[in-house]
Parts: structure tokens; sequence; C-alpha cells
């Protein structure tokens, strides 16, 4: 009983956490750019994807052992 339990947790984790791979064409730019934002013909423009996942994904990332 305790098992199945276990598996059904690890796959629900497994699910929910998406592999870097895809997310990765979706924020390339972002990740490029400064840690929360940068400038623009001058105007400054935070990015569109939240530190925390960036730095998660960067995590995740370096990780693979990708650049």
């Amino acid at each position: 009983m305790a098992g199945k339990g276990a598996k059904s947790v690890s796959k629900a984790i497994g699910d929910y956490q998406d592999p870097w791979q895809e997310k990765l064409p979706k924020y390339k730019d972002e990740i490029s750019k400064g840690a929360c934002g940068y400038w623009e013909l001058g105007a400054w423009k935070p990015l569109r994807i939240s530190s925390r996942r960036r730095a998660r994904l960067r995590k995740e990332v370096l990780l693979a052992g990708e650049d």
C-alpha cells in the first residue's frame, strides 16, 4: 500500500516538473539578460520570468551539464 502511494507521489512530482529543454527556447533571451531586468532604448524593462523561476531554470541547465 505504501509503495503504491510513493509511486503515485513520485509520478505526480515528475509530471509537475517540466524538462528544462522545453523551457529553454521560450526563455533563452531572458536568461542571458540581467538578474531582474535590462535597459533597452533608454528604458528599464523587467524580465518576463521571475527571478525564482529563472534561478531554478539555470540550476537545471547547469546540473544537466549544459552551458
